[in-house]
């Protein structure tokens, strides 16, 4: 059986991230018993480090125990590790990120066909997985876990909701068996897509030349060991999504990110 564990990030542009503000809906697929296996893993490690759960945000911050006492080079060491028990623990991964300024600037009717950003993000999350499914001849459906916990993105919540609400013609054809919410505390794959979410939101101002630094470590090895379908809506994509146009024709939008990312893994270390 799949399971799909998705959760979101979002950047609110310079001073604190270079480039425009971003939403991103990101996360993984796994098989459920890969994901088991992969869930103690994770926690063992985290045991090992000092640590109950991981936040990418607080990680990154660095302004509370345990990730205020380590040094750089346990931080590098837990983040590597974390990363190959990622990729040892999944099939593929998906992202979809939103381009805010571009959203806030459509007219209110444009932005009321397109619904919240993080439905949308959501729902290209969901049809990658599809189409991925498709591709590798799955028939099965896939169960969603949206992360729901109190440190999620408040407007994220109501979107496995909103999700659910819709057809059961739209369900069966994005191949969803159920949706439910958990939190990172309690669901370790939720862990992992948190840390793709972070990074594909402080990896994006590169793809668009915003941000001239290497791309990290982290971010490379992802790359490199789990095939991600990413999806980027501009102002463009955006309104395709208004005219109700499928995901195909984000194709554009979305090879500014995947086109990026493929170059970036040549990128040196930071």
């Amino acid at each position: 059986m799949l399971r799909a564990y998705l959760d979101a990030s979002q950047t609110v542009g310079p001073p604190t991230v270079p480039g425009p503000p971003l939403l991103a809906v990101a996360g993984f697929v796994g098989e459920s018993d890969q994901s088991a296996r992969g869930q103690g893993r994770w926690s063992a490690a985290l045991s090992k480090a000092g640590a109950e759960c991981f936040h990418m945000t607080d990680f990154e911050a660095k302004q509370e125990p345990p990730w205020s006492e380590w040094t750089e080079q346990k931080r590098r060491g837990v983040l590597d590790r974390l990363v190959t028990l990622t990729a040892s623990s999944v099939l593929m991964g998906t992202a979809a990120v939103v381009r805010m300024d571009d959203y806030d600037g459509l007219a209110k009717d444009v932005r009321r066909r397109v619904g919240s950003p993080y439905l949308l993000a959501a729902c290209a999350c969901v049809s990658a997985i599809a189409r991925w499914c498709e591709g590798q001849g799955i028939d099965e459906k896939v169960m969603y876990v949206f992360e729901g916990g109190d440190l999620g993105l408040p407007q994220f919540r109501e979107a496995p909701a909103q999700l659910v609400e819709k057809s059961d013609d739209f369900k069966n054809r994005m191949r969803i068996l159920s949706i439910t919410v958990g939190s990172k505390r309690d669901v370790p794959l939720l862990q992992m897509a948190g840390i793709l979410a972070w990074e594909v939101t402080h990896h994006m101002p590169r793809c668009l030349g915003f941000d001239s630094t290497p791309a990290r470590r982290s971010m490379e090895r992802l790359l490199e060991a789990v095939p991600v379908e990413a999806e980027y809506f501009d102002a463009r994509a955006l309104r395709a999504a208004a005219d109700r146009h499928t995901p195909e024709d984000y194709a554009r939008a979305a090879e500014i990110f995947g086109m990026a990312m493929k170059a970036d893994r040549k990128s040196p270390d930071l």
